[in-house]
């Protein structure tokens, strides 16, 4: 039926592109645009900036919302064709052994010392437990300034399926007594795991007075996340939604555990998890539990790109 008035025709037709697209947008989630290539984004920005103007009621400018809506559902219903592979490559569990951490310190650490021999000869005890197969790397003895820091222990093996890396070395301040014999006051262990690119990026740290006068200057957030202890614990830099999909009860169990050796830091962020923990020359008391938290940020679910409907 052909409408008589040619002003009410075009806000009618406005009306059913506008629905017809909401209707797209409700079914994508704010993970899928951020993940579309570039241009395409850029013109689904470009659209949705204009279409956010209120509708005048004049014809012409009625037919001008109606052609860029109609291109704006075009755009949409492309995006929608991609959301399959962008989702599975989004939420891609990684099997490689992630990368040396780049670390710089000062310290000439004799790491053939029976104080380090003993540290070493446990953990690769520990790590040969989990993983028959782990890579053992040599320590090296010495070094120079513009080489990379050399490690106790260096290995990368699987925990349950879940690639790992793990770096130790020496740490802490040099008296003039350690600087002879070349043992220092702590072990310095970096552990590191690859993850989904869903993972939430987020940022732990002690919880302490720098972390709350960083808090109070708005220069980092401290989310909480609803366990006392916790909370007293760690400072939480993480957007709201991320730091409750990714405090698993799991995970938090798991950091306190490490945290009765020595509070960790923990990033995680370009696709790997770094967490950061000291121990007073001992063979690495906190890593059973290390090794919990990272599994359970590995075992995050999957985000999904496009809404699930309900079931009717």
């Amino acid at each position: 039926m052909a409408y008589r008035d040619p002003l009410e025709a075009a806000r009618q037709r406005v009306a059913v592109a506008q629905e017809t697209v909401d209707s797209v947008l409700e079914r994508m989630r704010p993970e899928l645009m951020a993940r579309l290539p570039k241009p395409l984004r850029g013109e689904l920005e470009r659209l949705a900036g204009g279409l956010g103007e209120p509708a005048r009621q004049a014809l012409e400018q009625l037919q001008n919302r109606e052609r860029s809506l109609i291109r704006y559902g075009e755009l949409l219903d492309e995006a929608l064709s991609l959301a399959p592979d962008l989702e599975q490559s989004f939420n891609r569990l990684p099997v490689r052994f992630p990368g040396r951490v780049p670390v710089s310190s000062y310290v000439f650490a004799d790491v053939y010392h029976h104080d380090y021999q003993r540290i070493r000869a446990a953990v690769h005890e520990a790590l040969r437990s989990h993983d028959p197969d782990v890579t053992l790397f040599d320590a090296v003895p010495r070094y120079f300034d513009f080489e990379e820091r050399p490690f106790l222990v260096e290995a990368t093996f699987r925990f349950q399926n879940h690639p790992m890396r793990l770096q130790a070395a020496a740490g802490g301040l040099a008296s003039t007594n350690q600087q002879s014999t070349g043992v220092y006051g702590y072990v310095r262990f970096q552990l590191v795991t690859s993850v989904r690119q869903s993972t939430p990026k987020l940022r732990l740290s002690p919880e302490g007075w720098s972390g709350a006068l960083w808090a109070a200057l708005r220069l980092t957030r401290d989310v909480q996340i609803g366990q006392e202890v916790f909370d007293k614990t760690f400072l939480v830099d993480a957007g709201e939604q991320d730091a409750a999909r990714a405090f698993t009860p799991q995970l938090c169990e798991a950091l306190l555990r490490v945290a009765e050796v020595d509070v960790p830091s923990l990033v995680v962020h370009s696709g790997q998890a770094l967490l950061e923990w000291q121990e007073p020359n001992e063979p690495a008391r906190a890593l059973p539990a290390a090794l919990e938290a990272l599994r359970a940020l590995r075992e995050l679910d999957p985000i999904p790109l496009l809404v699930v409907p309900a079931p009717s």
